[in-house]
């Protein structure tokens, strides 16, 4: 599926979305973008967007030079779908359909591939009256709707590096809302996911102080100025600023505006094993001291992908911090 854009591009109309056996339209125009760093990083830019014509089924024509940070031209139209961040706007302008489509599955590689196949439809999954599909409902996703809002977003971390950006993003979208829309915090709802390695950062400093230097080892992820494993949860400490990829906002500061955090149930099992193994410890008893130690307005969730797929279907935007 590609959705059209308007974010520095020419093109005109409204968000519209394409699926990718759509008949095609000759002369069509392609966005790519790729997001470099974090709107306030070291490069001070936020992404690098140009525009490129489809000449024919394979070759993309750069109209506007060489991004800066691209290492080379994207040529194929499966490079176009994986290369970096890339994202695409309007419909393939190609002369067949199915050829569209296997350029697509090839950019997604095998695994994708494997799992369009083999997935099947839940039971639970419902159809509204216009044969629109619609989510189902559980008990286990209510927490999601329970603050209403106005606007909803989702910020997906699986890294130490990403952990950081959530809470930086989610800082960045309660002040831009503020200053571009006089809209107070309350009306921005966010969710920040720790999941995979990004897991450890949603427990306490009294976790940290115990397991920190197992922690360091599995994630790769020491104190900036020590080089050594942390004994605290350095994302809620102010004192690290551009040495950090959150810049200075703690995990309470955006608790104290409205943040939540979903935390992986999988992934803390995982680490919990990995604890036991180090400390000779018990992997249940190390997993109910995770739990009892999380950061301030958690949630546990059966799995962080669980999660990112229940939220959209709750209505929120989905923000990957990578």
């Amino acid at each position: 599926m590609l959705r059209e854009s308007a974010v520095g591009s020419p093109l005109r109309g409204n968000h519209r979305t394409y699926e990718s056996g759509d008949t095609p339209r000759t002369g069509d125009w392609w966005t790519l973008g790729a997001k470099i760093c974090h709107p306030f990083g070291p490069w001070n830019r936020s992404s690098i967007v140009r525009h490129i014509h489809v000449r024919d089924g394979q070759n993309l024509i750069p109209t506007s030079g060489r991004p800066r940070f691209f290492k080379r031209h994207t040529k194929t139209v499966a490079e176009a779908l994986v290369y970096g961040t890339c994202f695409v706007t309007r419909r393939l302008a190609m002369t067949n359909p199915m050829k569209t489509r296997r350029l697509m599955m090839s950019g997604l590689g095998a695994a994708a591939v494997g799992v369009a196949f083999a997935s099947k439809p839940l039971v639970a999954q419902t159809t509204a009256p216009g044969g629109r599909f619609q989510p189902a409902r559980h008990q286990q996703d209510g927490w999601l709707d329970a603050v209403a809002g106005k606007h909803r977003t989702f910020i997906d971390a699986s890294t130490p590096h990403g952990a950081g950006e959530a809470l930086l993003y989610a800082n960045n979208l309660y002040e831009a809302n503020k200053s571009g829309y006089s809209l107070p915090d309350g009306d921005i709802v966010i969710v920040a996911c720790m999941r995979h390695f990004a897991t450890p950062f949603a427990y306490n400093d009294a976790i940290w102080k115990k397991y920190g230097k197992v922690f360091s080892m599995m994630i790769e992820f020491t104190d900036p100025k020590t080089k050594q494993a942390p004994s605290t949860n350095l994302l809620n400490s102010a004192a690290y600023g551009e040495a950090l990829t959150n810049f200075g906002n703690t995990i309470d500061a955006v608790v104290k505006r409205g943040t939540r955090f979903a935390v992986c149930e999988m992934a803390t099992h995982f680490f919990a094993g990995q604890l036991a193994m180090q400390t000779k410890g018990n992997a249940d008893a190390i997993y109910k001291e995770l739990v009892a130690n999380t950061i301030p307005n958690s949630h546990m969730v059966a799995a962080g992908v669980v999660a990112v797929n229940r939220a959209q279907e709750y209505g929120f935007t989905l923000l990957n911090a990578l």
